[in-house]
């Protein structure tokens, strides 16, 4: 066999493998092209009339405040933004009516139960020059056999709250730091929560010491007895959002701030 030819044969087996590597790849995409999202059965069927009652985020009445229906359920299920929300049940414009209830959230925590359900508190939706923007300050627990519960709070006893962090202590999940609405916060302070899960009520809890201040985005680690929380990282706002390069410590049984460095590096805005 010559040379050439065994070129030719060469070329040849090439030019079948590729096409047959491209069709196995072109058959495989058209059969997993699927344009319906992948909703659970149980999605819950939504009236109109619901749509409109519960279109707009509210604040809670009660303490807590059981605001459960099925627009909002929808939107859990579905993790649809505020505007695809709208947009599906073809509501009113958020410029005219202000923002649609979303679940599609940054800065919102999520902790997991002893007995399985998951734990997600408050958030922030869209940014701050968007119509859909919001800042929350709601409960919402999803259950293993598929339940879901919403409740909402009235703004002096949690305010909106976004950035934070949520650690478990037994029954109680402690919740440290916010960003939120910037108006009328005391900034020397650092804000403190416990969420109850057997009576999901929350507390806003004191503390004493040299704490972090409004602080954001940071980490929080629980210490190995679990006496005390670790603070690190994040934002801290002052007169300005500057970046947090101390550590901090919580005790848990007194409640009191220490700080454990002292990294006076300089920063700019």
């Amino acid at each position: 066999m010559s040379t050439n030819t065994k070129l030719i044969i060469i070329a040849a087996t090439t030019l079948i493998l590729i096409a047959f590597i491209y069709n196995k790849n072109k058959n495989s995409n058209a059969n997993n092209t699927n344009t319906t999202p992948e909703y659970p059965a149980s999605l819950p069927t939504v009236e109109k009339s619901v749509f409109k009652q519960w279109r707009s985020p509210i604040r809670g009445e009660k303490h807590p405040h059981n605001m459960y229906n099925t627009f909002w359920h929808w939107c859990i299920e579905t993790e649809k933004s505020g505007f695809s929300a709208n947009q599906h049940f073809k509501g009113p414009s958020p410029f005219k009516k202000g923002p649609t209830w979303s679940f599609d959230r940054f800065g919102q925590t999520t902790t997991k139960l002893p007995n399985g359900s998951t734990v997600y508190i408050a958030g922030e939706h869209e940014d701050h020059y968007d119509p859909d923007f919001y800042i929350y300050n709601d409960v919402i627990i999803k259950h293993p056999d598929g339940k879901v519960e919403i409740y909402g709070y009235p703004e002096d006893i949690f305010p909106p709250t976004d950035f934070h962090t949520a650690t478990l202590l037994d029954s109680k999940i402690l919740i440290i730091g916010n960003l939120g609405y910037q108006e009328g916060i005391d900034k020397s302070q650092t804000p403190i929560y416990q969420l109850d899960t057997k009576t999901w009520q929350i507390t806003p809890i004191k503390s004493t010491g040299q704490n972090p201040g409004w602080i954001s985005r940071h980490k929080t680690t629980l210490s190995k007895d679990k006496s005390k929380l670790i603070i690190t990282k994040g934002k801290i706002l002052t007169s300005e959002l500057l970046t947090n390069y101390n550590d901090w410590q919580l005790n848990l049984k007194s409640m009191t701030w220490t700080k454990l460095t002292n990294r006076n590096w300089n920063q700019w805005a």
